[in-house]
């Protein structure tokens, strides 16, 4: 049995996506396209954009393929579903269970990072660079702050 990952605390990556499903906050799409990915575990079963498009009956073409990828950018940055993409084969998105998910999702993102990174740095220099890390990293901090404050006022007022 694969070792379970535990992503923001919690382990249980089936009361995530039950919680979602079940979310008024979540957009339809974001519903359906998780709906699908709870079948597609592990980056061995990852499910193309294009397929799961088919399947929320998307027209095909770039279009559908953003539409997904902003559903995915959805389920990840704002309701915490640990869902990695692979852009090797098997294509597709599939949700991570495992450090090894983790892994193979993190690599291409890594890659894109340190290649903005570089970008930043031949245009910009090397200090203006570093300073920009450090306002957008406070930034992500404050981000990360109000979402968990906006959690504990739901709670505390259901």
């Amino acid at each position: 049995m694969p070792e379970q990952l535990q992503l923001g605390g919690l382990s249980d990556v089936d009361a995530k996506v039950r919680m979602v499903c079940f979310s008024p906050a979540a957009a339809d799409l974001d519903r359906a396209v998780l709906v699908i990915l709870s079948v597609h575990r592990g980056a061995a079963n990852a499910i193309p954009s294009a397929e799961i498009a088919e399947r929320v009956h998307l027209s095909p073409g770039e279009a559908s393929r953003r539409l997904i990828a902003g559903a995915v950018e959805s389920l990840v940055n704002f309701h915490r579903i640990p869902v990695g993409g692979s852009r090797v084969k098997p294509y597709g998105y599939f949700l991570i269970e495992s450090a090894a998910d983790l892994k193979h999702a993190l690599a291409p993102l890594t890659g894109e990072l340190h290649a903005l990174l570089r970008r930043l740095r031949a245009l910009a220099g090397k200090q203006t660079v570093a300073q920009l890390y450090g306002q957008l990293m406070l930034g992500l901090d404050e981000e990360s702050e109000s979402r968990t404050g906006s959690r504990d006022r739901e709670r505390s007022a259901a």
